[in-house]
């Protein structure tokens, strides 16, 4: 689930949606707790903390 999340942000995060990235980043970041990929859990963090960068700006 967490990759869905991951792979659909990054979608919208290309098509200029950046609210709806940093939502679906928000639920793959609490669905990635029940996973041990912590590869997929920088990759989360690191997206979702740059597009909230991007949007307070």
């Amino acid at each position: 689930m967490s990759s869905i999340a991951f792979s659909m942000a990054r979608m919208q995060a290309e098509l200029g949606q950046t609210d709806a990235a940093i939502k679906n980043l928000q639920d793959a970041k609490i669905s990635s707790k029940k996973i041990e990929d912590k590869e997929l859990k920088a990759e989360i963090h690191d997206l979702l903390v740059s597009l909230q960068d991007q949007s307070e700006n």
